[in-house]
């Protein structure tokens, strides 16, 4: 991402428990520290629960000497950053802030105005910050992109395989395995483990029918031969206002050319056009998926155009070109009014 800057500032990248500095002229990588060696694990506990990073945020505002730019990977780390004496101008990924509880808080304290860039994840997201906090249009860029983009050709891909579903976050795989045992013709994994936290146990409950594979966490390159051979891809999700929850799920199934049936809830109306990349179904209607999955199972040729259009509508929207420009655009100004 930060090898498209043409005037080359230093940024200091800060998320998931490190700081880093990335040189934008010679693409190096400095690390500068860990975390997770570092903090005790009482005081982690109180930064999970306060659902912020506030001792990366200090080590960020100490270390801010070392670069052009300070660059928060979420408002985890963007909002403590917000009341320290940063010198240097801040760019935060804001992935959940419609919450009302942390929108209050943003707005009565004036966290948003001290943030030089924000990156968004929907439309929704974008239209929050500007009807809520009155935010400049400018200051805002589209951030989510898939990392299958450039990697895979869908026309390579087949069809003949069960549906797929990827994912952990606020997912209701309690609706979809409810509308899956009705429909006992067909076929689907559930892939509902990842790296970063355990949803099996969770779901221990349910009964799952025989034609539903649960799967746990498998490699990326794995996980891109299953999407190769999935019919389609289904994204549900619980009734929740988490702008980006299943983005990446979909958004990788677009960008292989798979047809969406997903969950119309949060951000998902951004990403999934209901009728033409696929199709919206209502938060717990496990009746409305046993129609989507229906349709899309018994008219391949349905799924085929969908799965098409939705690669289409990734690559002139979402593509790393397309995400990089405004990126870059936004880091090039920053970086002159710094220097000037």
């Amino acid at each position: 991402m930060m090898n498209i800057v043409r005037t080359h500032p230093r940024v200091l990248r800060v998320e998931a428990g490190t700081l880093f500095v990335i040189d934008t002229e010679d693409e190096s990588v400095t690390p500068l520290l860990d975390l997770a060696t570092c903090t005790p694990c009482w005081w982690r506990k109180i930064e999970q629960f306060l659902r912020l990073e506030i001792s990366l945020a200090v080590q960020a505002s100490r270390a801010q000497d070392r670069c052009d730019i300070v660059w928060a990977g979420s408002e985890k780390v963007g909002i403590p950053l917000s009341f320290l004496r940063l010198r240097k101008p801040l760019v935060v990924i804001a992935h959940h802030m419609s919450s009302p509880r942390k929108a209050r808080f943003a707005r009565a304290t004036g966290v948003v105005e001290r943030w030089d860039g924000i990156g968004f994840i929907s439309d929704e997201s974008r239209a929050f910050f500007i009807d809520y906090f009155g935010v400049n249009p400018s200051r805002l860029f589209q951030y989510e992109t898939s990392k299958y983009l450039d990697k895979f050709d869908p026309s390579e891909a087949s069809s003949d395989g069960p549906i797929m579903s990827v994912g952990v976050a606020k997912r209701d795989y309690v609706t979809l395995i409810k509308a899956l045992a009705n429909l006992p013709e067909y076929h689907a994994e559930l892939y509902m483990s990842s790296k970063f936290g355990d949803s099996l146990q969770s779901h221990a409950h349910m009964s799952i029918p025989n034609t539903v594979k649960i799967v746990e966490w498998v490699s990326d390159e794995d996980l891109l031969q299953r999407y190769h051979h999935a019919r389609f891809v289904a994204v549900p999700l619980e009734d929740t206002t988490h702008s980006g929850a299943g983005i990446n799920a979909v958004l990788d199934a677009s960008a292989l050319g798979k047809a969406v049936i997903a969950t119309n809830t949060g951000g998902m109306r951004t990403f999934v056009k209901d009728g033409e990349t696929g199709i919206l179904v209502p938060p717990g209607d496990a009746d409305a998926w046993v129609d989507a999955i229906r349709l899309l199972w018994t008219q391949p040729e349905l799924a085929n155009r969908m799965g098409q259009a939705g690669r289409l509508y990734i690559e002139e929207r979402f593509s790393p070109a397309k995400v990089g420009s405004k990126i870059e655009s936004l880091l090039d100004c920053l970086y002159a009014q710094q220097r000037g």
